[in-house]
């Protein structure tokens, strides 16, 4: 299952464009999925349909469509139907980020933005800048399947951008992944 959401950059401020369609939450999109779901014989437990899944729009998860499940159901409690969005682009709109969950449940999209636009600045690479992004959200322990696309829209001089502070949360986290790996390797060493 993938659920990908998408971000514009203006300048590098972060403009979400998509709401995470998930059975939980108190927001408007989650509440329209809650009762989606329930109307067409489905229950939520814990946030999961049936107890099951974590999301309600996906290609995939057949056995919680109507027409390949064994259940009569009412109406698919995982559907493919799009949300679709139009979106004028502005002048400073500099590139689109789209990502799986595996990205956006260990990263914000702000911290995601300033990350894509200091790699672009480093070296003007989208392939790069997705491996790099793609390793910080394994490096935060992300388990989950972690696609992403940059579409750089053009607009924007990377060699001459000057560089963007990463968010104080961001780098705190790092440090105390990378702190609690070395405590883990160092602990197994001296319990041999």
């Amino acid at each position: 299952m993938l659920i990908v959401s998408h971000v514009l950059s203006h300048s590098g401020k972060a403009e979400v464009l998509t709401n995470p369609h998930r059975p939980y939450g108190n927001n408007k999109v989650s509440l329209q999925e809650i009762r989606r779901i329930r109307e067409a014989g489905g229950w939520i437990v814990n946030g999961r349909i049936c107890g099951d899944i974590s999301v309600s729009r996906a290609f995939s998860d057949l056995r919680f469509k109507t027409k390949k499940n064994e259940v009569q159901l009412k109406g698919d409690l995982v559907t493919a139907s799009p949300d679709i969005y139009q979106v004028t682009l502005a002048s400073d709109a500099e590139f689109l980020l789209l990502a799986s969950d595996g990205l956006w449940d260990y990263v914000n999209s702000l911290d995601a933005v300033t990350f894509v636009r200091n790699q672009l600045r480093e070296h003007g690479n989208v392939q790069r800048a997705c491996e790099a992004l793609a390793h910080a959200a394994l490096d935060q322990r992300s388990q989950d399947n972690v696609s992403i696309i940059i579409a750089d829209l053009g607009r924007t001089d990377w060699e001459n951008l000057a560089p963007q502070q990463q968010n104080f949360v961001w780098e705190l986290s790092q440090a105390f992944a990378t702190f609690s790996i070395v405590s883990l390797g160092i602990g197994y060493f001296l319990s041999l």
